[in-house]
């Protein structure tokens, strides 16, 4: 008797875990979008579309099928495109934006941002799913696909929006493993480049794969790549999450900014912690 409710009780916890990572992972999210709209119209910012912010024009960043792309979508029909190429040598922002506001801020549509979800507090679980195609290479300089920046002021009344923590992709042969295939880690806004030796691993091409943050305002973010933990980033090496002396706003962005290439993402989302 005593084995068998030992039995029952160890089944009921492990019945329970799952549930409750099932009912996590499915929690309603604070925002998404997989493109099946057609468009970019849940986004703050298209700036890659746009010339005058920077961005290689309408014709490399936008929203098709996956068909058309040449692959499967990761969820639904669509996906987004975003390429820079080797011609826009001046417009590196092939990049999307979403922001949320505290103070009504209009976003490239004239509509009121978002206010900031989870009454200002920015922890929560941010996802996207990316596509590097097969022959994809890292010829120069740096590329980021994931990234999170904060608006607002500092104590001096100086305004800025600037990235914090973001996810990078480089060439191998940049951390002495080869040629130019490429290369993802994790960097900040903080780093000086001193004896610079973050961990690395190859970018699956041909394939959908997930980076995942999870973000704990002021603490760290765990950095997944398909479920995986791949890195974590601590507070302590540059502020996490919000931090600004007066912050009112809040950016998650996706694309492919700086270097040449093409990338392909589909089924963003930001949801509460698990």
């Amino acid at each position: 008797m005593g084995i068998a409710m030992a039995h029952f009780k160890s089944l009921t916890l492990v019945l329970t875990a799952s549930f409750v990572c099932s009912a996590a992972a499915h929690a309603t999210p604070y925002w998404s979008d997989s493109f099946e709209s057609g468009n970019f119209t849940k986004w703050s910012y298209i700036q890659g579309a746009d010339m005058a912010q920077g961005g290689p024009g309408a014709q490399y960043v936008y929203v098709t099928t996956g068909t058309a792309a040449g692959m499967r979508a990761e969820t639904g029909k669509y996906v987004a495109h975003f390429e820079r190429p080797t011609t826009a040598v001046n417009y590196p922002h092939a990049k999307i934006y979403k922001e949320w506001t505290t103070i009504g801020k209009l976003d490239q549509f004239g509509r009121v941002e978002d206010p900031i979800f989870n009454g200002g507090n920015i922890s929560a679980t941010y996802i996207a799913w990316y596509y590097f195609p097969a022959n994809y290479t890292v010829p120069a300089d740096w590329v980021d696909i994931f990234f999170f920046k904060e608006q607002g002021y500092d104590k001096t009344g100086l305004f800025s929006q600037n990235p914090s923590w973001w996810v990078n992709v480089s060439s191998a042969a940049t951390w002495q493993l080869g040629g130019r295939e490429p290369y993802m880690f994790i960097n900040n806004w903080g780093n000086h480049y001193v004896n610079y030796k973050p961990r690395v691993m190859p970018v699956p091409r041909g394939q959908w794969f997930q980076i995942r943050a999870d973000l704990y305002q002021g603490d760290h973010i765990d950095w997944y790549v398909n479920g995986k933990l791949f890195d974590t980033s601590y507070n302590a090496t540059w502020p996490v999450g919000r931090f600004y002396y007066n912050s009112n706003g809040w950016i998650f962005g996706v694309g492919h900014y700086g270097g040449y290439g093409t990338v392909y993402v589909d089924n963003v989302s930001v949801a509460p912690l698990p």
